[in-house]
């Protein structure tokens, strides 16, 4: 009989989503390189387990215009289906 205890930490995160939507290449010198750049934006994540807190900061160079709510999300989507690959991954092997 196998038998597994229960987890006992507890995780706490917050995500934030800034967007930057100025005529952001020119934020850039060489701007023809960054044809199609709409938007800058931030994630930032604060997470607490078990009484320690860390924070990451992630920056993404978006083809849309501004929407915080829309990057969260997207980037929020991606990571589901990441995981959800490397889950089955580890299944298989």
């Amino acid at each position: 009989m196998i038998s597994i205890a229960p987890s006992t930490k507890v995780m706490v995160e917050l995500r934030y989503a800034v967007i930057i939507s100025m005529p952001v290449t020119e934020l850039f010198f060489d701007d023809e390189k960054w044809v199609g750049l709409q938007s800058v934006g931030l994630i930032e994540s604060v997470r607490k387990i078990d009484g320690e807190t860390t924070t990451n900061k992630r920056y993404y160079l978006n083809s849309f215009n501004s929407d915080a709510q829309l990057l969260g999300h997207a980037v929020r989507s991606h990571w589901g289906v990441e995981n959800n690959v490397h889950v089955r991954l580890g299944r298989g092997f």
